[in-house]
């Protein structure tokens, strides 16, 4: 089987690559999260003006029509640059939404402001009760005369802070962990009835809780069928799921670059400590896991839903997931356990990338719950 990428893949590569080389290091890094919002809006416009924006959009909405491939070619640069900017938020989940629910003309204009980088979204679905039941969603939207009023309140809404509007899943009917009766509505950032609390994740980035207080909302609001929002929802989960094991490869490789370059640098008792059989046995475990990773990853991104049925693709996507958060944590271990107490510090890369890897290794479930998935979705 051939796994060398297309000569489109290969410049799609060299772009994006190009573009991390020219506006990413340590101290940018450190720079952009320090701006509002944790990123770089003029980094953001420059994703746009290359074209990245467009990549996984379909061609009808004035997208490049990207494959998995494609998107997993520049989600593992992206991990091995540590990019801030919220592509995965707003390009890779608010879009996968936007291209299930969200119906012609408005879904074709909501994604060519996505890809102009002139519309920036926030996904809003998970509760502080719900843990990693995805389908657990308390809050409400009530129909009135005029529209909709939502109630109850999300939490780890990631780059809520800069967002112009979110997507919130909201109950319609049902009960509170049921997969019907869930609805999604599009709300405008500065809608009234809106409280907000900021704050950063583990790996420095920009999250909010949003109170909704009886937030009035027009019947414009909902995308959608009312209350069939479910399985739009969980494919783009999955599909975003995938997106994140592709970031994490990159993470990963980079870790282990920077491991490997220090142990044959650092010296103890005469040698590098590289030389030693420990070192060199752990790095080797370290490898293993990487390539095993990268080879779960490639059978992922080239499982076809449409030939082996939704639940194997998804299935797929869990077992993947699951094996690629142990394996990266453990990389991330070994690294700063190599580096020695210097690991642990702002100063060293590896720190930065390893928080990052404790924050993919828990969206949408850790581990344990994507094993519980992958064996409820062996047996259903």
């Amino acid at each position: 089987m051939n796994f060398d990428l297309t000569e489109d893949q290969t410049l799609l590569k060299a772009s994006i690559e190009r573009f991390l080389e020219d506006h990413y290091d340590l101290e940018k890094r450190r720079r952009y999260l320090a701006e509002p919002g944790g990123f770089s809006a003029g980094n953001w416009r420059l994703l746009a003006e290359l074209g990245i924006l467009a990549l996984p959009f379909p061609a009808d909405d004035g997208g490049l029509d990207g494959s998995f491939t494609d998107l997993m070619v520049v989600m593992e640069a992206m991990g091995r640059g540590l990019l801030v900017e919220p592509f995965i938020t707003t390009v890779v989940f608010a879009g996968g939404l936007l291209r299930r629910l969200a119906a012609d003309p408005r879904r074709v204009d909501l994604a060519g402001r996505i890809i102009g980088g002139d519309l920036r979204l926030a996904v809003a679905h998970a509760e502080r009760t719900g843990r990693f039941n995805l389908a657990h969603v308390a809050t409400t939207a009530r129909r009135t005369s005029d529209g909709w009023t939502l109630d109850g309140q999300k939490t780890l809404v990631l780059h809520a802070e800069t967002a112009d509007a979110l997507l919130v899943l909201a109950r319609t009917s049902g009960a509170t962990d049921a997969t019907d009766g869930l609805s999604l509505f599009l709300v405008p950032a500065d809608t009234p009835g809106l409280g907000w609390r900021h704050y950063r994740t583990a790996d420095g980035q920009s999250a909010s809780e949003v109170d909704f207080h009886g937030t009035a909302l027009p019947s414009t609001a909902l995308l959608g069928p009312e209350g069939d929002a479910w399985v739009a929802f969980e494919d783009s989960v999955t599909e975003t799921s995938l997106a994140l094991c592709g970031e994490a490869i990159g993470l990963m490789s980079a870790l282990f670059d920077a491991t490997l370059d220090y142990v044959k640098t650092r010296n103890q008792f005469g040698q590098a400590i590289g030389a030693f059989q420990a070192v060199q046995h752990r790095m080797a475990d370290g490898y293993v896991g990487l390539e095993q990773s990268r080879g779960l990853l490639y059978k992922a991104v080239m499982t076809d839903s449409a030939e082996v049925g939704r639940a194997a693709w998804m299935r797929t996507v869990a077992g993947t997931k699951a094996f690629i958060s142990e394996a990266g944590l453990k990389l991330g271990h070994e690294a700063i356990q190599l580096h020695g107490g210097m690991g642990t510090t702002d100063e060293l890369v590896v720190s930065h990338l390893h928080k990052r890897m404790v924050m993919i290794a828990t969206l949408f479930g850790d581990a344990a719950c994507q094993i519980e998935r992958y064996n409820a979705l062996a047996t259903a």
